[in-house]
């Protein structure tokens, strides 16, 4: 099953509960630095047992005892270059302190003398990096090696140091294949936050001197900031520092198919900016800028729970101002923060488990999970909507009886009363709701008598909704919470043709739709098939999407629509940014090529690949020389059929056919390829496809079709109107184009033996089909002029 988060839909504690925003989290000294702002912060603990808060300022880095927790005391200042950002982290009795402070180097820094000394001294490289490491952003300490973030070594990636000498850290590695702000380091693995890519990356690091980087995987506010590991290791936390930014959690059990599991905001509406959070006994303690100190139960990652705070900041909403970061892991359990404007906090915190208040919501008619159900706990006014497996998880911080009620427009809500939550354990309530007012959809996909379409995507839609499906193995599907009203249905799988038929009145308590789906090759992107996109560009990758326009000196370069005349808006274009500029997006610094699922040819006599194509080329100081190439590949040879220049691109959707005889003889299966490619960065690059097809000329030649003697069409070719007459008792006509996409579908009334075909249908030619049932009564052809 598909995990899925939720998003609270008001604040996790109401007014009524916490009438201030401190709670479980209390505060007990407090250390102003005159003159300095504070950055990053962490902890140590001498042989004595003293504990001490390192404290990242603009000047350097202070060291405070805070053994006594109301009373913290300055002990020593360690000089650096002036730099708004400092990072520390300890190791084996030393701290590494960075700075992007112009030739800060690594300050290296020699604890093990204290309460009574401490010395320090800059590294700046060594072998090959030898005196060039002048800016550091942040770095992570695991297993004996340093690991350093957004130096000025190349492109900002990953230097990594061995502390075998704790005191003359040496180089041992490089990742350069992107800039990486933040990370988190265990075992073989760097989570590495790629803030500026909007994703986080695990990095295999067991060879030190050669960095892989496995997968990507972005973040909610897709600005990547830091990131920790659960306990376990099964799940990891991250931040985005961005203005209403969220702590998210993400399955990564499975690193080739990482999913997030949930997200949380405090203080939502506010735009409060999350910093840095770190892992605690599955408690996420985390710094959030102007909201201080947050603690959020993470035991259950797919149901995060805020559990403690202490705003001890002077600012409100989304400034970078307040608290920069928390340490959470001195022994005595105390907290210390670093306010950038106010000094050091610190903090004494209670935990305590959320609790948890999880399950589904289904319809009582017919069993399906239900969507878009609000779940709310009413003494807090803590509320939680259910995704599309109908899965709600909520809770709170506060044990005790509470009134439950789940709702959703068009059902009946149901409250529960005395619900007893408790800390550290979960309620389960599966519940289902009850409509009188909604209808449902029953569907079947065959392709005739007993053969059903397992596994067929089915998209149902009106003007203001959309859900998709797929049929069962007996190619059934039902759709239960619909209002009454006219819904269009899609159907479709790869290897047939999609059909498409709307204006299907949806009343009463169900209404049955029959679809017979025809074996061939049609897609207008409606669905996923299984396209794949490669690429080496840097920019303008192609995708599946409703496409926007973009124009170049009044010339549109991104189609604004898709192909007309299909069933949906999508088509597969490069560089799809709503609202933006020519070139802000377009194909860059190389190749982007799409590619079908496989097309099984055997059997075709003389096959031809339909399609429509966009191609934009322009810019530049010089002529454009860019191109979209279009290739087939038979399983043993690539072949280029099409190469579309500059001069072959008027601005729009063009139709296009290729006989695929003419480049492979021995039918079989079939790929196709479209590559987009920019040979010369400074062009403006842009292409679309849509509506693809695979038509066979032997099969759609109007004088070899066969048409049935008990239908009869007037007038026939008909501008318009015409009449379909029959003999036999039917109860309804589908009409196809020449690729077989239904493009009509209408009742026949009980006991007439007519159907009025629908004007404005388009000048071609039709096949229309009659049938009882799923049993089909006759075809012919329909001209329309």
């Amino acid at each position: 099953m598909t995990r899925h988060f939720f998003i609270a839909v008001l604040s996790l504690f109401s007014i009524t509960v916490f009438s201030q925003e401190n709670y479980n989290l209390v505060q007990r000294g407090h250390l102003t630095f005159p003159g300095k702002s504070l950055a990053n912060i962490g902890g140590y603990v001498d042989s004595l047992g003293n504990e001490y808060a390192l404290v990242g300022t603009s000047t350097g880095l202070s060291i405070v005892d805070v053994t006594d927790p109301d009373n913290p005391a300055l002990r020593f200042d360690v000089d650096g270059v002036e730099n708004f950002w400092r990072e520390v982290k300890t190791w084996n009795g030393f701290a590494y302190v960075t700075t992007e402070g112009n030739n800060g180097g690594l300050t290296v820094i020699d604890l093990r003398e204290l309460p009574d000394t401490v010395i320090s001294r800059v590294y700046f490289g060594d072998g090959d990096i030898n005196g060039d490491l002048r800016t550091i952003h942040a770095l992570h300490i695991d297993n004996g090696f340093c690991y350093l973030y957004g130096s000025d070594i190349g492109v900002g990636g990953i230097v990594i140091l061995d502390l075998a000498d704790p005191w003359n850290p040496e180089f041992a590695g490089l990742f350069n294949g992107r800039y990486v702000h933040d990370g988190y380091v265990r075992g073989d693995t760097v989570w590495a936050c790629h803030i500026y890519d909007g994703f986080f990356a695990p990095i295999d690091v067991a060879n030190k001197a050669n960095p892989v980087s496995l997968v990507e995987q972005e973040t909610p506010g897709n600005f990547t900031h830091n990131s920790w590991l659960t306990d376990d290791g099964k799940f990891l936390l991250t931040t985005d520092e961005n203005t209403s930014s969220f702590l998210a959690s993400y399955d990564i059990q499975d690193v080739g198919n990482i999913s997030e599991a949930d997200r949380y905001q405090t203080a939502a509406g506010s735009g409060a900016i999350v910093h840095n959070t770190h892992i605690l006994n599955d408690f996420a303690v985390t710094s959030w800028y102007t909201e201080g100190v947050v603690i959020v139960d993470a035991a259950r990652p797919h149901n995060l729970i805020e559990v403690a705070k202490n705003d001890f900041t002077s600012f409100e909403g989304d400034g970078f101002n307040g608290c920069w970061g928390v340490y959470p892991f001195l022994p005595s359990g105390n907290l210390i923060a670093s306010d950038i404007e106010n000094g050091l906090f610190v903090l004494t915190p209670t935990y305590q488990r959320g609790c948890y208040l999880e399950g589904s919501v289904s319809d009582s008619l017919c069993g399906t999970d239900l969507s878009g159900v609000l779940v709310t706990i009413t003494e807090i006014n803590v509320s939680e909507t259910t995704g599309q497996e109908g899965i709600y998880r909520t809770g709170t911080v506060v044990p005790g009886s509470y009134t439950v009620t789940f709702s959703k427009p068009g059902y009946q809500t149901r409250t529960l009363n005395n619900v007893n939550l408790q800390n550290g354990v979960l309620t389960e309530i599966n519940i289902n709701l009850f409509s009188s007012d909604l209808v449902q959809i029953n569907g079947n996909v065959t392709t005739g008598l007993s053969n059903p379409v397992d596994n067929a995507f089915v998209a149902i839609y009106d003007v203001q909704n959309s859900f998709q499906l797929s049929t069962d193995e007996n190619g059934n599907y039902t759709k239960c919470d619909l209002l009454e009203g006219d819904y269009s249905v899609v159907t479709g799988e790869w290897g047939f043709v999609t059909q498409c038929v709307n204006d299907i009145a949806v009343s009463g308590s169900s209404t049955n739709v029959q679809t017979l789906l025809t074996r061939g090759y049609y897609d207008d992107f409606q669905f996923n098939f299984g396209w794949t996109v490669v690429s080496t560009a840097t920019a303008g990758t192609w995708e599946r999407a409703l496409p926007a326009a973009t124009n170049f000196n009044g010339i549109p370069s991104n189609p604004g629509v898709d192909v007309d005349g299909d069933c949906n808006g999508f088509a597969f274009v490069t560089g799809n940014t709503p609202n933006a500029t020519p070139g802000a997006n377009d194909v860059d610094n190389g190749y982007t090529r799409l590619t079908s699922p496989l097309m099984d040819l055997t059997g075709t006599q003389n096959p031809y690949i339909n399609f429509y194509r966009w191609f934009f080329n322009a810019g530049g100081n010089d002529t454009p020389n860019d191109s979209l190439l279009i290739r087939l590949n038979d399983g043993v040879q690539t072949i280029t059929v099409l190469s579309i220049g500059r001069n072959d691109s008027p601005s729009q959707w063009v139709s296009q056919s290729i006989q695929v005889k003419d480049f492979i003889q021995n039918l079989g299966t079939v790929r196709f390829i479209a590559e987009a490619w920019d040979f010369d960065n400074g062009h403006l690059v842009e292409a679309g496809i849509d509506r693809f097809s695979i038509t066979d000329s032997s099969l759609v030649s109007v004088n070899k079709i066969k048409e049935s003697t008990q239908l009869t069409i007037f007038p026939n070719p008909s501008k318009g109107a015409a009449t379909l007459s029959f003999s036999s008792d039917a109860d309804h006509v589908l009409i196809a184009d020449i690729s077989g996409r239904t493009i009509a579908h209408l009742p026949v009334s009980t006991g007439t033996h007519t159907v009025q075909l629908p004007q404005n249908i388009g000048t071609g030619v039709y096949f229309v089909r009659l049938f009882n049932g799923t049993a089909t009564i006759g075809t012919t052809k329909w001209l329309q002029e």
